[in-house]
């Protein structure tokens, strides 16, 4: 029995010798480079059932470390000196905006490399 025309036009992606729908190829592409490895090395771990680890970017880990960091500072100086003068809540409420957006932004990364 003939597919329907909307459904042959819908698979229009070739790769890999298979053809793909577009949204599938690139779940495939964006899931390889998160692990760090090409298209068809991932299509084979996935396919033979080995282990595909995904790599966090570490760039986004510096910032948090970085962060980190200069939290550690400010609490180093609050014990030091006793009281939170307002320069330093500030700065510490930087920090903490800051940590907390790297942390939410790595958090929504690595949920896409598992999706």
């Amino acid at each position: 029995m003939p597919k329907a025309k909307s459904e042959k036009r819908q698979r229009t992606e070739l790769f890999l010798g298979i053809r793909w729908y577009p949204f599938e190829k690139d779940k495939i592409v964006r899931r390889a480079e998160n692990a760090g490895m090409s298209a068809g090395e991932y299509l084979r771990r996935c396919a033979l059932e080995r282990e595909v680890t995904q790599r966090a970017d570490v760039d986004l880990m510096m910032e948090l470390l970085r962060l980190g960091k200069e939290q550690k500072y400010i609490m180093s100086q609050l014990g030091n000196n006793g009281l939170l003068d307002e320069e330093l809540r500030q700065k510490l409420c930087s920090v903490l905006t800051g940590i907390e957006r790297v942390f939410l932004q790595f958090a929504k990364e690595m949920g896409a490399m598992k999706a």
